[in-house]
């Protein structure tokens, strides 16, 4: 289980905020795959680019903006949309960077995740009848290594991950609601898929 962070008190003032706040949905990686992906890294000598064993990478689906008070019917929704869907598996074929520092696994397919990204369009009408833009989604969906790689050091350890062979099959469990404050992405909800 993922953690899940409970808003502070401050942070109901924010339901009478004019500000939209940020959020995401995250795939939810099947358990025993973040231990895969840390040994490949280590073995690689680089088991420093995720210092975090519990979630060492994430897999972006679709961003938003809304306000607080949307949440509710958001997660309702949401809930519906996972307990008719059922779980993706995917290939996970080797690692990529993109300068500066992010450093990936990449997707040999994505097209399993446009069936979920579709589902989740059904919420675009909400957001937009609330004056919000639709979900926005990545064009390049791949796994991110969480951490940050240090600039210097950067062409170095995509050198070392080029040569090493990591083919592994991840199945996406549920999705993640995650929400922006500050700098750093909190755990809202999670929706597993039940089929």
């Amino acid at each position: 289980m993922l953690p899940i962070t409970i808003p502070s008190p401050r942070s109901a003032s924010l339901l009478d905020s004019p500000m939209p706040g940020k959020y995401r949905f995250t795939g939810i990686l099947e358990e025993g795959f973040h231990q895969k992906l840390f040994s490949a890294l280590s073995s690689a000598g680089e088991g420093d680019v995720c210092p975090n064993q519990q979630a060492p990478a994430e897999l972006e689906l679709v961003r938003f903006e809304a306000h607080e008070r949307l949440e509710d019917t958001l997660s309702r929704w949401t809930h519906r949309i996972c307990s008719i869907s059922s779980s993706l598996l995917l290939d996970v074929n080797n690692f990529g960077g993109i300068p500066p520092y992010r450093i990936y696994a990449r997707l040999l397919d994505a097209t399993p995740l446009k069936r979920i990204i579709a589902d989740l369009r059904k919420l675009d009408l909400y957001l937009t009848g609330n004056g919000f833009k639709p979900l926005e989604t990545s064009n390049q969906h791949m796994i991110r290594i969480a951490g940050t790689v240090n600039h210097g050091k950067f062409d170095n350890i995509l050198y070392k991950l080029g040569r090493v062979e990591f083919r592994e099959p991840v199945k996406i469990c549920g999705l993640l609601l995650q929400r922006k404050t500050q700098d750093e992405w909190i755990n809202l909800r999670q929706f597993y898929f039940s089929l």
